[in-house]
């Protein structure tokens, strides 16, 4: 499956949960008041910087709020709030060991303050695994992410939201240690509580599912990853309407499956309404055309259109110079 799929409504809510703070954040000026008034302002400035991933300037927020922290009594949980906002800053930029650090220091500061059973812990669980997947650490992430599961489930219930969630951040971990049937498992589990919760056609339903395929993919079972694709798409098609990038991203990962499959001719047809779509709605020079007409070539040079193939290619190629 050539193509990732990004910007999804599942990978926004994620990266909302990794940081801690206000829901609405605001710009603010030179930060002046007592601790409180200044932490807070760092801390919004932060999330502000951070959401529109600028992290030179997340980092720096985070920085000064941890600082200005330190003017709080030793288990101020807003010490706490500000170790895990750098973690999770950290882990964005590729720094996974400061991010690990700072997240096992959140977690110690959340542990003894709050218990080890409390919601807010489990987060910290969360954000630890995720930076402890991106180090390779897999075991290390699976552990605290069952344990994020048992503290969500206990204080939520075991449909909850939250719990869908941390299962498919360990459905992710299995992917990558290569233990498809774990995976699938729960990524099945977490896509039931998304549709116990969700309606039917709600867009986090279709990224789980394109998450689902790729487990299927892995393992080369094609004709289950298009039945999981074709329904995806629906899904998408209806939630953003058929003309959307979203849509065309989605037939691009279709065609490739199908040229996986060698079914070139069904490959070609979901190029065409794949790149028909993102030059619409991204434009011509996009680099995610060029990417489309890069991967539209090799059908035509595997059913001997290599002048065609050419063509794209070339064109490919002016995009990104």
């Amino acid at each position: 499956m050539a193509h990732g799929k990004t910007n999804s409504p599942l990978l926004a809510a994620v990266m909302c949960a990794v940081l801690w703070g206000l829901a609405a954040c605001v710009t603010t000026g030179t930060q002046t008041g007592s601790p409180e008034q200044v932490w807070d302002r760092y801390i919004d400035d932060g999330l502000t910087a951070y959401n529109r991933e600028n992290y030179a300037s997340a980092q720096r927020n985070f920085e000064a709020a941890l600082e200005t922290a330190q003017q709080f009594p030793q288990e101020d949980l807003r010490r706490a709030t500000s170790l895990g906002n750098l973690g999770s800053t950290h882990e964005a930029i590729g720094n996974y060991d400061r991010a690990v650090s700072f997240q096992r220091m959140a977690l110690r500061l959340r542990e003894k303050v709050q218990g080890t059973d409390h919601p807010e812990v489990a987060l910290t669980l969360f954000n630890l695994a995720t930076a402890q997947q991106s180090q390779g650490k897999y075991k290390k992430a699976e552990q605290n992410l069952n344990r994020a599961i048992k503290i969500d489930k206990k204080a939520y219930g075991a449909q909850h939201m939250e719990v869908g969630t941390d299962l498919a951040a360990l459905a992710a971990v299995y992917l990558d240690m290569r233990d498809y049937a774990m995976a699938e498992r729960s990524y099945r589990k977490a896509l039931a509580i998304h549709e116990q919760n969700l309606e039917a056609n709600h867009p986090d339903i279709s990224v789980l599912l394109f998450k689902l395929a790729k487990v299927h993919h892995a393992k080369r079972e094609y004709k289950k990853v298009v039945k999981i694709l074709k329904r995806a798409i629906a899904i998408d098609e209806k939630a953003y309407g058929s003309d959307h990038a979203e849509v065309g991203t989605d037939l691009g990962i279709l065609a490739g499956v199908y040229y996986d499959m060698r079914s070139y001719a069904k490959a070609e047809r979901a190029y065409k309404r794949s790149l028909a779509i993102l030059e619409k709605a991204l434009g011509p020079n996009h680099p995610d055309v060029a990417e489309n007409l890069d991967d539209y070539a090799l059908v035509l040079r595997k059913t001997g259109r290599s002048a065609e193939a050419a063509k794209l290619e070339a064109r490919a190629a002016a995009i990104r110079s």
